[in-house]
């Protein structure tokens, strides 16, 4: 009977997160244009259909990995919109994929459902930035983290060890602290003091943060240093940190870690594991103080989300065999993840509708009146634009490109300048204008496949007549 219903306590955990997981595909298909017509995403699918090859940037050479499908479906001769669907669900395929491979060949339960925790945990505004590579050093930490508790075949485990190693290395700098953690971890939870790989690995990962800082001085990743020694030289104001501050008013969001560690802690107190309790609760902590120094000055709430979400990655791998207990615990442990799953698929939904769907209505107000006025190429003041320009002007130039292309089969671009920019180039016909720092750009650089301007001025309007 004990057996029985620990069988089906881990079943249960396992058809909840998985059942979430395939919602998120489903949404992943449903958002597909709110998730990829914003900010780096648009920048990203625009980059892989114009020059029909993934898109990398600051040396994340694993964000190459869930672009191959919709490059297949290019290279198919896909349309633009069958490819921009493909592109928005193939994150959550790897996901998927990663869920089957610790559950079916590593056979890791209890890793399959602290992926689906460590992705949704804290998540709203992110699941519309599905190309940021946190997302992917996640689920590499995790497939990693599953293939050093494996008893399978070794012929089975170490390919899928090195591999999910090398690609969370090379996805965001933040892996590293989830890799460094999954190793400490094992080394607790196996007692494995004495074996000296788990601190090899450690030591590798501390000389591979060193070298790659030192290679890559100057660039986004090196400036976050920065940004943390102005946050440690200004402590005192700590709670007037925006990054604190986003934490404090987002209480529906960040009460289901609490809730999580919580519940961890009485888990670990029962079976008397207190050094586990004060492991977890130093490292997840530790991790949450830098996530909040590097960005104290705060970022965009997608940005701010998935800040966090590597110390949440932590506490979902520590607290996974909860899920699988029987008697009070397992209830309690279900009741929290059908609970938390449903309201993260919620909040997504809500976001989505709320804040992502009226900025594409925004977009196809503009098209059509830029197509009735025969404007295909048009710049605007970003100043004084609304704010549902403002909050993604970057990328503003791709996104209205493709949606504009998508839905009335004609491509109208938007350029959103800064006052004390040299417009100059704008002037010319061969013009197009993608963003303020790689600007000189020329029609001759689009794919005629997919995107058609005229050669002709950009010309000048105040969004604020055509919304």
């Amino acid at each position: 009977m004990f057996r029985n219903t620990a069988y089906q306590g881990r079943l249960a955990a396992l058809w909840l997160s998985g059942t979430a997981l395939l919602a998120c595909l489903f949404l992943s298909l449903f958002f597909a244009q709110e998730r990829i017509l914003n900010t780096d995403n648009s920048a990203f699918f625009f980059n892989l259909v114009n020059a029909e090859w993934p898109s990398v940037a600051e040396q994340r050479y694993s964000a190459a990995v869930p672009q191959f499908l919709p490059w297949l479906f290019i290279k198919a001769g896909a349309s633009l919109k069958t490819i921009l669907y493909v592109f928005s669900a193939s994150y959550f395929v790897l996901y998927l994929l990663v869920f089957g491979l610790t559950q079916f060949v590593l056979v890791q339960a209890k890793a399959s459902v602290a992926l689906v925790l460590a992705l949704l945990m804290g998540v709203a505004h992110s699941f519309y930035h599905p190309v940021t590579e946190t997302h992917q050093a996640i689920a590499w930490s995790i497939l990693f983290y599953a293939s050093l508790g494996s008893n399978q075949a070794k012929i089975r485990v170490i390919p899928i060890a090195i591999l999910s190693f090398a690609l969370a290395i090379f996805s965001h700098p933040a892996a590293v602290f989830m890799l460094a953690f999954s190793l400490a971890w094992h080394i607790i939870e196996n007692r494995a003091f004495k074996n000296p790989a788990p601190y090899l690995g450690i030591l590798v990962l501390a000389l591979f943060s060193v070298i790659r800082s030192k290679l890559n001085e100057g660039n986004y990743d090196a400036a976050q240093y920065q940004n943390l020694y102005e946050a440690i030289a200004n402590y005192k104001l700590f709670f007037k940190w925006n990054s604190i501050s986003f934490l404090i008013q987002r209480p529906q969001l960040y009460v289901w870690p609490i809730a999580l560690t919580v519940l961890g802690t009485i888990y670990f107190a029962q079976k008397g594991s207190w050094f586990k309790i004060s492991f977890l609760l130093l490292a997840v902590l530790g991790f949450t103080s830098l996530a909040a120094a590097t960005f104290y000055h705060g970022d965009s709430q997608m940005m701010m989300e998935k800040a966090y979400m590597p110390g949440f990655t932590m506490l979902a791998i520590a607290t996974a065999p909860l899920f699988f207990e029987t008697g009070l615990m397992s209830k309690i442990g279900m009741s929290f993840l059908a609970v938390f799953y449903t309201f993260a698929l919620g909040q997504i939904n809500f976001v989505g509708n709320k804040e992502f769907k009226p900025r594409l209505l925004a977009i196809d107000k503009l098209v059509i009146q830029c197509i009735a006025k025969n404007q295909y190429k048009v710049m605007a003041n970003q100043e004084s634009a609304a704010g549902i320009w403002r909050g993604y002007w970057w990328a503003t130039a791709a996104d209205v490109l493709v949606r504009s292309t998508l839905q009335n089969k004609v491509s109208v671009t938007l350029y959103l300048y800064q006052s004390d920019e040299n417009l100059a180039h704008a002037q010319q016909t061969i013009s197009f204008l993608y963003t303020n720092w790689w600007r000189d750009r020329s029609l001759a650089d689009l794919n005629p496949r997919f995107f058609k301007l005229p050669l002709h001025p950009y010309d000048t309007i105040n969004l604020s007549t055509y919304e």
